[in-house]
C-alpha cells in the first residue's frame, strides 16, 4: 500500500484529504461560523476529488473524479438545502454505477441481476422502515439509487470499493434512522460522518489502486 501511494501523484494532498476528513467532527457545537463548517465539511471528499483528477489516466479515472466531485459538493449543499444536497448524491451514485458496472467482476448474468434486485429492495425498505413518517417517500427513492451503487460496488473488480460502498450505506441508513428518533444520541452523528468519509476514502482509494493496475 505505501508502495502504491507513492507511486500516485499528490499524495500529500491524499494525506490533507484524510486530515481534513476525519477532523471535520471537531467542528460539531463548536464556535465555527456556518459558513467555516461547511466549507471543512466539503474538504476532505474535495481534496479526494482533486487527488483523483491529478491521478487519472483514462475515462474510468475522471468518472471516479467526478463521482467524488459531485459528493463533495453534495456534502456542502445539504447544509443549507436538504433536498437539493440528496440530489446531488443521487446524482454522484448514478455516476459510481457507471464506472463500476464498466469495471464488473465476472460474474453469471443471472447472479449479477438476483444481487442488484436484493441489494435495491432491501436498503430501500429499510430507509423506509427507518425514517420518519414524513420522509418514507424521499428517502425510499434515494434508497433506491443507492442500492443499486452499493450492489455495482459490490460486482465490481475492485474489493475495496465494495466495502466501501457497504460503509456509506449503513451511514446513510443511519442519517434516515436519526430522523424517526425524538433525541438522536450525540455519539450518531461522529459514526455517521466516520462511516460515510471512510467509506468514500476506501471507494477513492480501492478504485484508483485497481484503475491503475
Amino acid at each position: 500500500m505505501i508502495a502504491a501511494l507513492r507511486a500516485s501523484r499528490l499524495p500529500g494532498v491524499l494525506a490533507m484529504a484524510v486530515v481534513a476528513g476525519l477532523s471535520y467532527p471537531l467542528s460539531f457545537g463548536g464556535d465555527w461560523a456556518p459558513a467555516q463548517a461547511i466549507v471543512w465539511k466539503g474538504l476532505g471528499v474535495g481534496l479526494l476529488a482533486l487527488w483523483a483528477g491529478f491521478n487519472a489516466r483514462d475515462r474510468d479515472g475522471w468518472l471516479l473524479t467526478a463521482v467524488l466531485a459531485l459528493w463533495a459538493t453534495a456534502d456542502m449543499v445539504l447544509e443549507v438545502a436538504f433536498m437539493a444536497g440528496a440530489a446531488l448524491f443521487a446524482a454522484g451514485h448514478g455516476v459510481a454505477i457507471l464506472l463500476f458496472r464498466r469495471q464488473r467482476a465476472e460474474l453469471p448474468d443471472v447472479a449479477q441481476l438476483g444481487m442488484t434486485l436484493f441489494t435495491v429492495v432491501a436498503v430501500a425498505a429499510l430507509a423506509m422502515l427507518l425514517s420518519a413518517p414524513a420522509l418514507k417517500g424521499p428517502a425510499s427513492l434515494y434508497a433506491l439509487v443507492l442500492g443499486w451503487m452499493l450492489a455495482s460496488a459490490r460486482q465490481s473488480r475492485f474489493r475495496w470499493a465494495g466495502w466501501g460502498a457497504l460503509l456509506f450505506t449503513v451511514s446513510d441508513l443511519m442519517i434516515f434512522a436519526r430522523t424517526a428518533m425524538p433525541e438522536p444520541a450525540p455519539w450518531l452523528g461522529y459514526a455517521i460522518w466516520w462511516l460515510y468519509f471512510g467509506g468514500v476514502l476506501m471507494i477513492a482509494f480501492g478504485l484508483w489502486r485497481g484503475l491503475a493496475k
